[in-house]
């Protein structure tokens, strides 16, 4: 509930020309809203019972009848007495009438069975099932990815070259590998053991001059400066724990679409020459992928999807 309504709020505060101008903000923002969803709450809100009410609810019948059965039991030995004193001949029939007394033993028991045994052991395993089926699928895309870089040229000397000028610009200490794939996928970047792996489609790389190239590998790794794979993991984690929390998915993608607005606005920032040039290798890329784009992996981060395309373009125009 304090996930939900902060993620409202920043929604509602994103549309602020002062938010706006911030994507940084929004996207350390997007991810307060991720880890607020596996984070003890800090103000406790009496929505549902708590475990003792609900116990406590539960045994107040059987504790009723538990104190029945007690007065019952205690008031036998007085009826003996009365009995033994009094010449009142009771007939069988009449004890046969009476209702039988519950145990104390028994009154547990009667509890637990009434209790929603099948649901408490459903709804768990349900919750388990789907995110096995999440967990499986995020590796199944790895281990293709990784197959595929497998059987890529890691060799191309243009690409290479540019990516270490790119990183020494950006005071990077260890030059970056550069993987030239055949599949029709977007660029993305892979951090991996603190070195920074760059995804290209060859097709694409292709197409691009050198100034194109150089804004598109620029883009891949200003995510690595950013730590941007780190935070894609954490929202992947947060992703598959709380998928039926609509608040996971809706913040997870706001969070990435700011991740992109801060990587074009570092590349402008590096080389602010480069503005038309890159808006015009934006709109290549995108227009590049297509309808035929494959998933992006979900602790990669790529180049943008073309939804978020107005309004990165309405960032690159502001030269504020």
């Amino acid at each position: 509930t304090l996930a939900t309504g902060l993620a409202i709020a920043i929604a509602v505060a994103a549309c602020l020309p002062a938010l706006q101008r911030r994507p940084a903000l929004r996207h350390w923002l997007w991810l307060l809203v991720l880890v607020k969803l596996i984070t003890p709450p800090l103000i406790p809100l009496p929505i549902l019972p708590s475990a003792d009410a609900a116990s406590s609810t539960e045994l107040a019948p059987a504790a009723e009848e538990l104190s029945i059965s007690q007065a019952v039991a205690l008031s036998a030995p007085i009826d003996a007495a009365r009995a033994d004193s009094d010449p009142v001949d009771f007939s069988p029939t009449e004890h046969a009438a009476d209702p039988p007394v519950a145990s104390p033993a028994q009154a547990p028991a009667a509890v637990a069975g009434s209790s929603g045994v099948d649901w408490l052991l459903f709804l768990p395993t349900a919750l388990l099932l789907i995110t096995v089926l999440l967990l499986t699928r995020s590796i199944s895309q790895m281990i293709r990815l990784i197959r595929l870089l497998a059987r890529c040229d890691n060799h191309d000397r243009r690409a290479s070259g540019i990516a270490a000028r790119e990183a020494a610009k950006m005071q990077l200490r260890r030059e970056p590998t550069v993987a030239l794939v055949s599949a029709h996928m977007t660029p993305l970047l892979l951090g991996r053991r603190g070195r920074p792996a760059i995804v290209l489609p060859t097709a694409l790389v292709e197409q691009l001059d050198d100034e194109q190239l150089a804004c598109v590998i620029r883009h891949e790794l200003a995510h690595f400066v950013r730590r941007d794979h780190c935070a894609n993991a954490i929202a992947f984690v947060v992703a598959t724990l709380f998928w039926w929390h609509p608040v996971a998915w809706w913040a997870r993608r706001e969070m990435r679409l700011a991740q992109e607005a801060c990587c074009d606005a570092m590349v402008v920032e590096s080389a602010p020459q480069s503005r038309r040039c890159y808006a015009e290798t934006l709109l290549h890329v995108i227009d590049f992928l297509g309808a035929q784009r494959s998933p992006l992996p979900d602790l990669a981060a790529g180049f943008g999807e073309a939804r978020s395309l107005k309004r990165r373009f309405e960032m690159l125009a502001n030269e504020r």
